[in-house]
């Protein structure tokens, strides 16, 4: 799931809430975490 997720970093608005909620973890990637959090 995690590396789905990731590629996809560029459609999170569309990803499930829990796909978000994952890349949004403090031990992710903080590449992840910015796109989160500009989303």
């Amino acid at each position: 799931m995690m590396a789905s997720c990731q590629e996809r970093a560029g459609c999170l608005i569309q990803l499930h809430d829990a796909c978000v909620r994952l890349l949004n973890s403090p031990g992710n990637n903080p590449y992840y975490y910015a796109q989160v959090k500009t989303a």
